[in-house]
């Protein structure tokens, strides 16, 4: 019980992730440094998007948004979870908390999964078909403080976001649409918290 309230804790949370971002993209950035084969901006994908492909992507995203609020409901549960909801109204400094899960978060994992372990991946026998599908299920594996109907939401957003990251050749677009998740998670929150 007292586990299941640090993690809940709001305060505790943005201290987490801020500081696992942060020495995370410092970590990734050196590992990436040391190929010398490749560029750093190559092997991570740090290419720009055009205006036209993230606006589909966007939208793309925003029809998996209605879908999943649909099965949600299909399903009989709330949209929004409680890890959620208890995380928002713990939190003393609720800038701080949103900084934090709609940019750090989504810069440091999507450099993780869609960029260095894809990159990775991709080069092995995987292939692109298994580094988007390996890398989907570690990162909703990594997502364990929520109930696996959540789970199987993050693990196909994760689907999703591979695909982006293989059609575009940028992880700057699944960056962009996985922050863009989060700020509409974080305003579904923040309305119900009143």
């Amino acid at each position: 019980a007292q586990l299941a309230q640090v993690i809940n804790d709001g305060n505790f949370l943005s201290f987490i992730l801020s500081v696992r971002s942060v020495i995370g993209v410092g970590l990734l950035l050196l590992f990436c440094r040391l190929r010398n084969h490749i560029t750093l901006r190559d092997y991570l994908g740090l290419h720009p998007f055009g205006w036209r492909q993230g606006l589909f992507w966007l939208l793309t995203l925003g029809l998996f948004v209605f879908l999943a609020e649909f099965l949600y409901q299909f399903m009989g549960r709330d949209a929004i979870p409680d890890f959620m909801r208890l995380a928002y109204a713990s939190a003393d400094n609720k800038v701080f908390l949103l900084i934090t899960i709609i940019l750090l978060a989504p810069v440091f994992e999507e450099l993780l999964f869609r960029g260095f372990l894809y990159a990775g991946f991709a080069s092995t026998p995987l292939g692109v078909s298994g580094a988007i599908l390996l890398t989907a299920f570690l990162w909703a594996v990594i997502h364990l403080q929520y109930a696996w109907q959540e789970m199987l939401m993050i693990f196909i957003l994760g689907l999703l976001l591979g695909i982006v990251r293989w059609q575009s050749r940028s992880i700057l677009l699944p960056i962009f649409l996985h922050a863009a998740n989060n700020l509409l998670a974080s305003i579904q929150v923040a309305a119900a918290q009143g």
